[in-house]
């Protein structure tokens, strides 16, 4: 069994990549894991409009060797068209399953993962691509996950 604060420790190191459109950071016993995965704004026949999309994934080490987590979405949207001005902001927590989600248009992103710039923007996402290896992590230094189903 791997300790609490030496997982804490090396967990941001280990696995934060360039390669990840997400980044952990580490907060008392909290591993934050977000990914930002759309912001950009989209520009159409009936409007423009801008939209932003964030995930967090958030795990809590135990002092039994077991981990608990939750996930948070954020969800905002502006733009004006046809039909005037429009505004809106979601927010989601829970325990989202593994989907996948998918979005293209002709606009502005600012994510970094379309070269930054002007023109088709897509996006997809899973929460499997972010949960999976932080759970791999726990389970391979020896940690279960705190529930009924693990």
């Amino acid at each position: 069994m791997v300790e609490k604060q030496v997982i804490l420790q090396n967990i941001a190191n280990d696995l934060n990549s360039p390669d990840n459109p997400w980044q952990i950071v580490v907060e008392g016993d909290q591993i934050i894991a977000t990914w930002k995965w759309m912001d950009a704004t989209f520009f159409s026949l009936s409007g423009v409009s801008n939209e932003f999309k964030e995930f967090k994934f958030i795990v809590t080490l135990l002092d039994d060797y077991r981990w608990k987590e939750n996930c948070y979405s954020t969800e905002k949207s502006s733009g004006f068209g046809k039909n005037g001005m429009k505004f809106g902001t979601s927010f989601g927590s829970g325990s989202m399953s593994s989907t996948s989600h998918s979005f293209g248009g002709f606009g502005i992103d600012r994510t970094g993962n379309n070269n930054n710039g002007f023109g088709m923007v897509t996006t997809s996402f899973s929460t499997g691509r972010i949960k999976q290896p932080i759970r791999d992590y726990l389970t391979r230094c020896g940690w279960k996950k705190k529930g009924f189903f693990g």
